[in-house]
Parts: structure tokens; sequence; C-alpha cells
């Protein structure tokens, strides 16, 4: 089975540039608006996380320590320059990447809680961020910590105030397959697989669980969930 550390870490990655993406629309959004009416230091403020988009750029190009080393320093001068401002809480953010590509776990973990305790929860991309912060956990070879990254998820996954549970909830069933738990993975994605089964949600999240199930039904021979749930709909 591929659902070992090595997976988990290609998810944090993935996500870190599906979450970087959407900051950048976000922030483009307000920019124009920061740059002509706010005060000069705003203007500093998005200059330095420019900047630091950037280093990221040259740093995941050619992905060498010292270059992540520059970055995760960046991000430091600059949240330290800009606290005031709305875009410091995504420099933590991508301070927290750049630990990430050291090996410093609980380094990049801490940032994210900075990071999030700073943001404001009705930012589109606070979920994003949580998520991606309880992934991180899963990662630590510290069983607490682990523990705490699955309830992150889970309390994530029933959140309804998050947008983008399904994501949650998918990342909640691949950590249990993860740990061969087909009966806890089987719970976590009841919701994506019925909603795959509707017909009616064009979830991405709902595809590959769904997916992933059929696949691990007809390997294991366990019963198929998708069929249950045609029966109670």
């Amino acid at each position: 089975m591929v659902h070992k550390k090595d997976t988990r870490s290609r998810h944090a990655l993935r996500l870190e540039y599906l979450v970087l993406f959407l900051t950048l629309g976000v922030l483009a959004v307000g920019g124009g608006v920061y740059y002509f009416s706010r005060s000069s230091g705003q203007t500093t403020a998005y200059t330095i996380f420019a900047e630091c988009i950037d280093q990221f750029e040259k740093a995941s190009e050619e992905n060498k320590p010292e270059l992540w080393q520059v970055l995760e320093k960046m991000c430091a001068i600059g949240f330290e320059q800009s606290k005031s401002s709305p875009v410091a809480p995504y420099l933590l953010g991508i301070k927290s990447h750049a630990q990430y590509q050291q090996n410093k776990l609980d380094q990049a973990i801490s940032s994210l809680d900075t990071m999030l305790s700073a943001l404001p929860n009705r930012s589109p991309l606070y979920h994003l961020y949580a998520t991606k912060r309880a992934l991180l956990k899963l990662e630590s070879q510290d069983i607490q910590v682990q523990d705490k990254g699955i309830n992150e998820l889970q309390a994530l996954s029933s959140d309804s105030t998050n947008l983008n549970r399904d994501q949650a909830q998918y990342y909640t069933g691949a950590y249990y397959l993860s740990k061969n738990n087909i009966e806890q993975a089987k719970i976590a994605w009841e919701p994506l697989l019925k909603l795959a089964n509707s017909g009616k949600d064009n979830s991405p999240w709902a595809a590959i669980a769904q997916r992933q199930w059929e696949h691990i039904s007809t390997v294991a021979g366990s019963p198929h969930i998708v069929a249950s749930e045609n029966r109670s709909a």
C-alpha cells in the first residue's frame, strides 16, 4: 500500500502549492486596493511579500538548502516589519514551507500555529492552512502530535463553516488507510462517497475517494460502500 509517510509528505506539498496559489489570488484581488488606498507601510508589506514569492519560486525550482534558508530568514524579517499588514500572516505560511523543506517539522508547525492565530477565521484560506498544519502534525514522530493532527482533521471534516471540508474528509480517510484501518477510512469517506454517488457534486476529493474505495473494495473484497449509499438514498 502506498499510503505511507512519503505519501503524506506529497499531500502536504501539493496542498502547500494549492494554498500558495489561492493566497496569491486573494491578495491580488485586494492588492490593488491596498497599493492605492493604504499607507506606504502597507505598500512595503506587499513588496516584501512579492520578494518572498520570488525567492519561493527560485528555491522551488533549484531546491537548494541554502535557498530555503534564505527564504526562511526573508519571511521572518518581513513578518516583523509588517505585522500590522493583512499580508503578514501569509509570510508565516511561506516561512513554514521553507522550514518544512529543511526538515524543521516542529518549527514549520509552530509557524503555522502563529499564522493561524493571526489570520481571521473568516479568511477564505484559514481552513486550508489549518488542514496543512494537521497534515504536518501527522508526519511527526511524536504520537501525541500525530493524535492532535488527526483530531484537527476530523474537526475540520465536520466544521460546517469550512468550505473545504471535503478536502479534510479525504485526508482523514487517507490517514486511516495509511494505518490499514479500513473501517475508520470508510467512516471518514462516507460523506464523500455519498456525494460522488449522488452525481450532484463536483468535488474532486469525492471523486478521488470513490476511485480509491472502489479499488480497495475490489482488492480486499470488502462490502462496497457506494452500494450501501444507493440503498439509503
